[in-house]
């Protein structure tokens, strides 16, 4: 019974987590306010998505039946990700990560890098995150709480959902590789 209570209370957090960041995300962007995208959210996703480091604790105690190398590689990727990539290239001028090509004003080297654009990838980022994780929290926990209650649109949006990340890391690394 704890366990059902503990992991219901962690999936509840993530849901509650990612509907907020969807919602002022979307928001932000209505309003044409993009520019401090990251200033403003930066706290609630580290905190949201750092959450996640205990799912590799949840799959080594036997909490759930997740292979704990496949969460460990799932929850770091996207760590990485917050703290590797959003906080060099989105909030520091001088990062030791290379900025992407096509930061030049020429017609062969692709698009402008500039804060507006940084804040786009950023957006598309979160907004993709946010959704992919509303659906997999719901899953979650549906399925903590009764395995037979969990909707069958969200089975399906469970398991055809991650062409969303995927798709995601494709843009972000075309852009990056420009």
């Amino acid at each position: 019974m704890l366990r059902v209570a503990y992991l219901t209370a962690y999936n509840l957090f993530g849901l509650c987590g990612w509907g907020f960041i969807l919602f002022s995300v979307v928001t932000m962007a209505a309003e044409g306010r993009l520019k401090r995208l990251w200033d403003e959210h930066e706290w609630t996703v580290k905190v949201v998505q750092g959450a996640a480091v205990l799912e590799i604790a949840h799959a080594a105690l036997g909490l759930v039946r997740s292979p704990v190398s496949r969460t460990f590689i799932q929850v770091f990727s996207r760590m990485a990700i917050v703290w590797g990539a959003h906080d060099p290239l989105y909030k520091y001028p001088f990062t030791p990560f290379p900025k992407p090509k096509g930061c030049e004003l020429t017609l062969e080297s692709g698009p402008e890098c500039t804060e507006e654009r940084n804040q786009q990838v950023i957006a598309v980022t979160l907004i993709t995150w946010s959704i992919a994780e509303l659906i997999r929290y719901s899953f979650y926990l549906f399925n903590t709480i009764d395995p037979k209650i969990v909707p069958f649109p969200i089975i399906w949006l469970r398991y055809t959902g991650e062409a969303c990340t995927l798709k995601t890391v494709a843009i972000l690394l075309s852009y990056h590789g420009r």
